[in-house]
This record gives C-alpha cells, sequence and structure tokens, in this order.
C-alpha cells in the first residue's frame, strides 16, 4: 500500500460521480439536443475524465497491463464512448444507454477495492 485511500476518494470518485451524473442527465434529456451540442457535451465529460487521469494513473500501479485500475479506466472510457452516440446518428438510443450503465458500474472496482482495503486495515491494526 503506498497511498492512503480516503484522498483518492475524494479526488477521484467525486468528480466521476459528477461526470456519471451529468452524462447521464445528457443521455436521458427529453429535450433532444441536436447532434453537434450532444457531441460536444460528450466531449466535455470526455475530456474531463482525462484531467482525472493522473489521479488514477500513478507511478505505482503503472506496472502491469491487466490491473483493476486499468479496468476502471477502460469501463470509464467505454461508457462515454459508448454515451457519446446520438441517437439521431444511430438510430437508437441503446448505445448511449449501455455507456450510462458502464460508467454507472465502474464505481463498482473502487468500491470493491475500497472495502478490501478497510478490512485489511481492520486486520493489520493492533485493535483489530
Amino acid at each position: 500500500l503506498t497511498e492512503e485511500g480516503s484522498s483518492k476518494l475524494v479526488a477521484i470518485i467525486a468528480p466521476m460521480l459528477l461526470i456519471s451524473t451529468l452524462n447521464t442527465l445528457h443521455v436521458f434529456n427529453p429535450d433532444k439536443p441536436d447532434t453537434v451540442d450532444f457531441i460536444a457535451n460528450a466531449a466535455t465529460f470526455a475530456l474531463t475524465a482525462v484531467f482525472i487521469l493522473p489521479e488514477i494513473v500513478t507511478k505505482a500501479n503503472r506496472t502491469s497491463l491487466f490491473t483493476s485500475n486499468n479496468g476502471y479506466i477502460l469501463l470509464v472510457f467505454l461508457g462515454l464512448a459508448l454515451s457519446s452516440f446520438p441517437e439521431e446518428e444511430v438510430g437508437s438510443k441503446n448505445y448511449a444507454i449501455v455507456g450510462v450503465a458502464l460508467f454507472w458500474a465502474s464505481f463498482l472496482i473502487p468500491f470493491i477495492h475500497a472495502i478490501q482495503f478497510w478490512r485489511f486495515q481492520k486486520k493489520i491494526s493492533p485493535a483489530g
């Protein structure tokens, strides 16, 4: 363990929750924006996630390609990518709905890791 988890929770999960919530509102907006606005909003969400990326990928977790961090990043960007397909262009909102679902499902990874960390911390603490 190289870093304390609560600072990461605030630095990564809080902004990602905001992006995920805005992305969900964007996809399920009943006032169907035009294609350009839809794609512009999707690009803004993706760019925001890119700026958070250095907080997720630290030197300590760059040792392997197949890690839960990389899985989390893949789910986030795959979700954002699928969410960026406008219904008018692809003929269905299904891609965007799957994208929203993947983005929200990505939160399972840090949630599970937080539980594992707290259990491990409790197990090794002198009072535990």
